[in-house]
């Protein structure tokens, strides 16, 4: 499988650049830690979707404007990097790490997911100065730094989203998501639009695409929180995600929603169908649909006039993602 070669190509890199340039050898073993961790979650994710998105943006992009995409590996390596920085920052403030970190100080790991990004996602960028020139580079680097300040931003304000003072949906999705998954899709896909030398006009089409997919892809994944998974961590929190606050919105009775979800700490499974029942009788499902709809059709417009009709097919695995969502979708509304 394609992607999958992409992702063995893009560790490879990675773990040479940690060796050849981290001297120390304790931190070149947490360094290495990081880069199994990252590799394992990574490979996973793109064997189940055929696509990962700091992996294979760049790469999809690059080669749609002309690229050749094992040219581009170093900046894949470098997206993927930042990927993985954002990544273990989560893990660590929802005390979600995994198991091979038991034991080592948390302050050790930022330190570790900082320089993932800082120091080692630079360095895989300067390997792409025997295919573009240094201000090409420059405008990488650029647009990395605004990428992270951007995110950042957006997760502090994701920090603060909770049911008990509810934001509007709007600033949800503009404030929140727009900045921080939007934010982290623009990095990987308008990178390799930058590489391969776009002008401005497929710069800011390719920016559009990424940041509306990421907000269409954060909007999926605050819906399978609910819907999917065993145990909803958004739920258990009282989040004010997107699907949850729509619902919130239409219950005449707040308070009773509110207490149940506190009731779910103490006793998710007596608890959690009476939950999604109440979800159910509103029109967060439809709303959210929408809205997914809604920031996928402009994205996907946005691609096809950047990259040309012709080459769409090398993004069909972000067409399957959705398709596959769709069919998910569907299944629930009759249910």
């Amino acid at each position: 499988m394609r992607n999958l070669e992409n992702v063995e190509k893009v560790f490879k890199l990675i773990d040479a650049v940690v060796n050849m340039e981290i001297a120390d050898p304790s931190y070149k073993k947490l360094m290495n830690l990081a880069s199994k961790e990252g590799y394992k979650k990574i490979y996973a994710k793109s064997k189940e979707f055929n696509f990962f998105q700091s992996v294979d943006y760049p790469l999809f992009v690059y080669e749609a404007l002309g690229g050749l995409k094992d040219q581009a590996i170093p900046l894949a390596a470098a997206c993927t990097l930042l990927h993985m920085s954002a990544d273990m920052l989560d893990d660590i403030a929802d005390g979600d790490l995994p198991s091979s970190w038991d034991g080592i100080d948390k302050n050790k790991i930022i330190l570790v997911a900082n320089d993932l990004l800082a120091f080692v996602a630079q360095k895989c960028i300067v390997l792409l100065l025997d295919v573009a020139p240094e201000y090409q580079l420059m405008s990488l680097s650029m647009l990395f730094s605004n990428g992270v300040h951007k995110m950042s931003v957006g997760q502090l304000h994701d920090m603060d989203l909770k049911l008990t003072d509810p934001p509007k949906v709007d600033f949800i999705i503009n404030n929140v998501i727009r900045r921080k998954t939007g934010g982290q899709h623009e990095v990987f896909a308008v990178a390799g639009a930058i590489l391969a030398g776009a002008s401005n006009e497929k710069i800011a089409l390719i920016s559009k695409f990424s940041e509306n997919i990421g907000i269409a892809g954060q909007l999926i994944n605050d819906f399978q929180d609910i819907w999917q998974k065993e145990i909803s961590p958004d739920l258990m929190t009282a989040k004010a995600t997107v699907p949850i606050l729509l619902a919130y919105n239409d219950l005449k009775d707040k308070n009773e929603f509110l207490l149940l979800l506190e009731e779910l700490r103490l006793d998710y499974t007596g608890v959690i169908q009476t939950v999604k029942e109440l979800i159910q009788e509103t029109n967060s499902l439809e709303k959210t649909s929408v809205l997914i709809e809604e920031h996928k059709k402009l994205s996907f417009e946005c691609l096809e006039n950047a990259v040309g009709i012709d080459k769409i097919e090398i993004f069909k695995p972000v067409y399957d993602l959705f398709s596959k969502f769709e069919r998910e979708l569907k299944v629930l509304s009759y249910s």
